[in-house]
């Protein structure tokens, strides 16, 4: 029965070698286990170690510790794993570690503005996110999805406001704009380079209180765009 129970647990869990701890350092295995095998050792005293058939070694315990690694590369010089505070990186982010509580990590990502990729940056931002405010424009205004899907501003009265647009980097996207007119309703818009139903461009409402609702498909070449106005 004994001897049946021995060849089950070898065919369940076959090792090459099970050394039993004594406190001293057991020198590692030379070479490696056959294909489906794991050498088992101590190390160091107090550190636990496996190696498999393609010769890598994990260890734990007080003078061990799961290899770490940089973009893949082992770093056999660090010991412990700190989690430091990034610079604002290419992309205008930061990431900030945190523990929160015992036994957590947290990495925070924070960042006035996104620089990067706008193609990601619309796939990340969703229609119906909250509305990014260009504020009161003068003369020029941008329009870039990088920004959201839904912006608003107000011109300043006696201006002609042109705006232009960044295209998305792949596919397509809807833009709606929110124009409001400054308590003295004399501002204008030219939308530049956009293609309207029958080739005529709206004419900005002459009213306070009364935004014009614009709407704008952007597909990497052309812009077209729609308007619904006088909202009062």
């Amino acid at each position: 029965m004994k001897k049946l129970a021995a060849i089950l647990w070898l065919l369940l869990f076959p090792v090459a070698a099970f050394p039993q701890a004594t406190g001293a350092e057991i020198s590692t295995p030379s070479g490696s286990p056959p294909s489906g095998y794991q050498y088992y050792y101590i190390k160091s005293g107090s550190s636990f170690c496996t190696k498999n058939s393609s010769g890598t070694e994990f260890c734990i315990g007080a003078n061990g510790g799961a290899t770490l690694q940089t973009n893949g590369t082992n770093n056999s010089s660090q010991s412990v794993l700190n989690f430091i505070t990034s610079t604002v990186n290419s992309v205008g982010l930061t990431i900030t570690p945190s523990n929160p509580s015992g036994g957590q990590e947290q990495l925070e990502i924070t960042g006035a503005n996104y620089n990067g990729n706008a193609s990601t940056a619309t796939a990340l931002a969703p229609s119906g996110s909250l509305p990014y405010a260009l504020g009161t424009v003068t003369t020029t205004a941008a329009i870039t999805p990088v920004n959201g899907l839904y912006q608003t501003m107000t011109l300043t009265a006696g201006d002609t406001c042109v705006v232009t647009f960044t295209q998305p980097v792949s596919g397509q996207v809807t833009i709606t704009v929110v124009v409001t007119q400054a308590a003295t309703p004399t501002g204008l818009v030219t939308w530049t380079s956009v293609k309207w139903p029958g080739g005529v461009a709206p004419v900005m409402t002459p009213s306070t209180n009364a935004p014009d609702i614009y709407t704008f498909k952007l597909n990497g070449t052309y812009i077209y765009g729609t308007a619904a106005q006088n909202f009062h």
